[in-house]
């Protein structure tokens, strides 16, 4: 977890949750029922506000990218506008896509887990290279 945000968030929820741990029997229920499912309900809320957040940056930089095009300005800045925004957008969404991507190499995998699809392109990707 990098985003300040959220860490923010956990902590200040932790103490109410802690303050529910008496009323379960022991540490474990409490987790699983309480403490685990909140945790949860925060992240996916926080991805949720992070996709709005995204979709409304990346319709921004494609309506930019339209008004430039439709602008009556010299081809030669035309052309150094859409290369700028191109890579703004392009930067977006390798920002979104970097908190997906998890170490994936074979030596994470355990004995008795299938490869994914991901796994199979990637070691056709190397065996291509």
């Amino acid at each position: 977890m990098h985003d300040d945000a959220l860490k923010r968030k956990i902590r200040d929820n932790w103490l109410q949750w802690r303050s529910r741990k008496r009323h379960y029997t022991h540490v474990a229920m409490w987790w699983e029922r309480c403490a685990k499912n909140q945790l949860q309900r925060l992240v996916l809320a926080d991805e949720r506000e992070g996709n709005r957040n995204f979709l409304h940056m990346e319709n921004h930089l494609h309506e930019c990218l339209y008004d430039i095009i439709r602008s009556d300005m010299p081809e030669a800045d035309k052309f150094l506008e859409l290369k700028r925004y191109k890579a703004k957008l392009v930067q977006l969404q390798a920002t979104r896509r970097e908190r997906t991507m998890l170490d994936t190499s074979e030596h994470d995998r355990m004995d008795v887990e299938e490869p994914s699809f991901f796994h199979l392109l990637k070691t056709l990707r190397r065996r291509n290279m």
